[in-house]
């Protein structure tokens, strides 16, 4: 079995805000990962998940927009990403 592999990394300003865009062979999707910073509601408890959002590898025009995407939640603040 053929393994993802990380194609671009759009780096980040903020601590662990790094983007990757991940092949995925076995689905044929590219897949953004990046971390979210969650608020909790008692106390003023962060933490650090990951998030990942798949795209079909072959529709070009998912593909041009998230880059887009990819280039824009590399900008933005962790706690601001959903």
């Amino acid at each position: 079995m053929v393994s993802d592999e990380v194609v671009a990394v759009f780096p980040s300003k903020f601590k662990d805000g790094d983007v990757r865009v991940v092949y995925c062979p076995h689905n044929r999707t590219y897949e953004l990962r990046y971390a979210v910073l969650l608020g909790s509601q008692v106390g003023s408890r962060r933490r650090l998940v990951w998030s990942a959002v798949a795209f079909d590898a072959c529709d070009y025009v998912q593909v041009a927009h998230m880059l887009i995407d990819a280039r824009a939640l590399a900008d933005m603040l962790l706690l601001e990403r959903c």
